[in-house]
């Protein structure tokens, strides 16, 4: 089984969006890595879910988790916010009942997606993601955010001469079929990684 997910990048000028199916029974860190992988972000560890319909977080950032945690503890907010750990958080339960939920990648600034459940493929029988579809190329210079990249775009549109835009242009172009080989060989490395820990101990 998998959840075909339409996830989006906020903010842009131009769609930027990718179209996936997630294998069931991965843990929301595993989830962040697939969306890291098909948008090209160069894995910056951090990274956030928020729910949008319920006060929930699923998070990597110790200082993030903490924080919600002493705020529960000290009873100052009237609303409790649930807050869990990505790597010990599977997708399932959240992913059948939310319709749609929020990441955010990196910092300073981070980046906004929204998740959107498509649908659950009962029909899924890989236990690798697949990238289905795509719009809009990577980013270069993630670090600068989204409003530098909103500018490279309008530098694009309008025939603007720009030296990282140049850099932009000449990167390779976003290609399904050669994603779709980087996620089973992502997916492949991780059971070789597992066995070696298991001879190990």
């Amino acid at each position: 089984m998998g959840y075909e997910l339409l996830i989006k990048l906020c903010d842009c000028i131009e769609p930027v969006t990718r179209t996936v199916i997630v294998p069931s029974k991965i843990t929301f860190k595993r989830l962040a890595d697939i969306i890291n992988l098909i948008f090209g972000w160069e894995n910056n560890p951090l990274h956030s879910f928020v729910f949008m319909n319920q006060p929930k977080i699923i998070t990597s950032i110790e200082e993030q988790y903490q924080k919600i945690k002493d705020i529960n503890a000290s009873g100052s907010s009237k609303t409790k916010c649930s807050v869990s750990k990505s790597n010990g958080v599977l997708i399932d339960q959240y992913l059948k009942e939310q319709p749609s939920l929020q990441y955010f990648y990196g910092d300073n600034p981070p980046w906004e997606h929204v998740i959107e459940v498509i649908a659950i493929r009962e029909d899924y029988r890989e236990v690798y993601p697949k990238l289905l579809s795509f719009t809009g190329e990577n980013v270069l210079n993630e670090a600068k955010g989204v409003t530098y990249f909103n500018e490279l775009t309008y530098y694009k549109q309008n025939n603007i001469e720009n030296s990282d835009l140049n850099a932009l242009e000449s990167k390779p172009k976003m290609n399904l079929n050669l994603v779709n080989i980087y996620l089973q060989a992502s997916f492949f490395r991780r059971i070789l990684k597992g066995k070696k820990k298991e001879k190990k101990s």
